[in-house]
């Protein structure tokens, strides 16, 4: 099972904030209207209601097909396979891979505190 790296996330949600925060003011704007239009008449109330809440879902899905198509273009190709990985890229992972466990192996046998006894060590 995989399992969720904070830092990825946070950076994943820095690279898309500039669209958040331009829905975010949208929608805001969007339910000031919303609020401000109370005193109007039933049916005048009635079409801005509706027209804020086309806009806000207009807005979401605008600000969806922006992240889409801009900083999480690489990313989403990938996880849908329609991107592909150079082998040079493969490459380089599997050697950073095995140098990680090459280090992890090789710590016991540079410090002798964390290896364990030898057999005919006795106490």
């Amino acid at each position: 099972m995989l399992s969720i790296n904070m830092d990825d996330v946070i950076k994943v949600l820095n690279s898309i904030k500039s669209q958040l925060i331009g829905f975010g003011v949208v929608a805001v704007l969007l339910i000031a209207v919303m609020i401000a239009c109370r005193k109007q008449s039933k049916s005048k109330k009635y079409l801005i209601r509706w027209q804020a809440g086309l806009g806000m879902v207009l807005a979401l899905a605008i600000t969806v097909n922006l992240i889409l198509t801009g900083p999480m273009y690489s990313m989403v190709t990938l996880a849908t396979g329609g991107g592909k990985v150079s082998e040079e890229n493969v490459a380089t992972a599997t050697q950073l891979c095995e140098n990680i466990a090459d280090e992890g192996i090789v710590l016991p046998v540079r410090c002798p505190m964390l290896t364990p006894p030898s057999p005919c060590w006795r106490v």
